[in-house]
């Protein structure tokens, strides 16, 4: 029994040896399938590697693509700017004129333009310089005068031009209304627009229309009006409001009045005022566009820097006037023809006397203009 069982065992592992040795020393089915197997985890390994690698190309794809949809959303042009109220038609506001110094009388007798000195003072930031670096007449930056208006919910203002001849001047400047909020002569808003003969005729658009602010309060310098030695701020440095984009798109519009090209006219929401009914108030025109950094130009440019440009002096909205550095003061305005007063050789007030803002003096011979 005991020999039975040795033999079995023996029989056993040898049987093992065999197999052992066989898988070890031949090539056989089984080794080829062993070698076919590896073949293809490489072949899929190598796959999985390819698509390891392809998969960042695949999110760059889709995050540009993330980027586009988010720059489609952006509003480019003001095409896409909503508007939902407009203003209506200025309608003068009580004693809210002032009339300009009127430079073309002269251009269009075909005499030489002549600015009178109290028309054009540097050293209060005042200007009368509708002339081009040749001295050439420049209608379309003279001021005759700016009204302002309002109604429920919106201001306006009027500004007019001299005609010279039949035709209309060309209102492709820039224009504006400066706004001083606490009366201390220094400009806190200003709303222009450049180039309105552009705009639709007639109708009112946003369309380079601009509201700026001054929120450091630095404009004047160190006195307000009276030139500072070039030590100027930046000016009006916030921009609020650019051709319908800001926080209101609808604060502030500009036209060529639609009966009168002669006039541009400007109206934005009482609104940016933040409720405040009393403020001053002055109108300017240029032929270039505003240097806004440089206000008060008078603190950065030299008396002899500027051409081309207009202003008037400053008046109060909402009370009678105070005393301020710029505001409106009589002077004499330069008669229509050379050597002759307003009255003719009779030397008594016109037909219906004075304009508004304009005293009779005898002794000038010549209505006064309130300026």
């Amino acid at each position: 029994m005991f020999k039975r069982r040795v033999l079995i065992i023996s029989l056993l592992v040898l049987g093992i040896l065999a197999s052992a040795c066989g898988g070890g020393t031949t090539g056989g089915a089984g080794s080829a399938d062993a070698v076919q197997a590896d073949t293809d985890i490489q072949e899929v390994d190598a796959v999985s590697a390819a698509a390891v690698e392809e998969e960042p190309a695949a999110e760059d794809t889709s995050e540009g693509s993330e980027e586009s949809e988010s720059a489609e959303e952006i509003p480019v042009t003001g095409a896409e700017i909503q508007h939902q109220v407009f203003p209506d038609t200025f309608m003068l506001a009580s004693l809210q004129r002032v009339i300009d110094c009127n430079t073309g009388r002269r251009a269009a007798n075909e005499a030489d333009p002549i600015v009178a000195p109290e028309c054009d003072q540097w050293d209060l930031n005042r200007y009368e310089r509708p002339l081009d670096n040749g001295d050439g007449y420049m209608a379309a930056v003279d001021i005759l005068t700016t009204e302002l208006g309002q109604d429920e919910d919106w201001l306006y203002a009027q500004i007019s031009f001299f005609k010279l001849g039949e035709d209309a001047p060309v209102l492709n400047g820039s224009y504006a209304l400066e706004i001083d909020l606490n009366l201390d002569a220094r400009g806190d808003l200003i709303v222009l627009v450049n180039n309105p003969a552009a705009m639709e005729p007639g109708e009112w658009g946003v369309a380079g229309v601009q509201v700026w602010q001054d929120t450091n309060e630095d404009i004047g310098a160190q006195t307000a009006v009276l030139p500072d030695g070039g030590t100027a701020g930046d000016g009006f440095e916030t921009l609020l409001f650019d051709a319908g984009k800001g926080e209101d798109p609808d604060l502030a519009w500009a036209r060529v009045n639609p009966e009168n090209p002669n006039v541009v006219e400007l109206s934005f929401k009482k609104s940016l005022l933040g409720g405040q009914g009393v403020f001053a108030w002055w109108s300017w025109a240029s032929a270039e566009p505003f240097d806004l950094a440089a206000f008060d130009y008078d603190d950065t440019y030299g008396e002899d820097g500027l051409t081309g440009l207009d202003n008037t002096c400053a008046w109060m909205f909402g009370q009678a006037p105070i005393e301020m550095p710029n505001i409106c003061h009589a002077i004499v305005v330069p008669t229509a023809e050379p050597g002759r007063r307003g009255g003719g050789d009779s030397c008594s007030p016109p037909p219906g006397g004075c304009p508004p803002q304009h005293i009779w003096i005898e002794t000038e011979c010549a209505c006064i203009l309130y300026n």
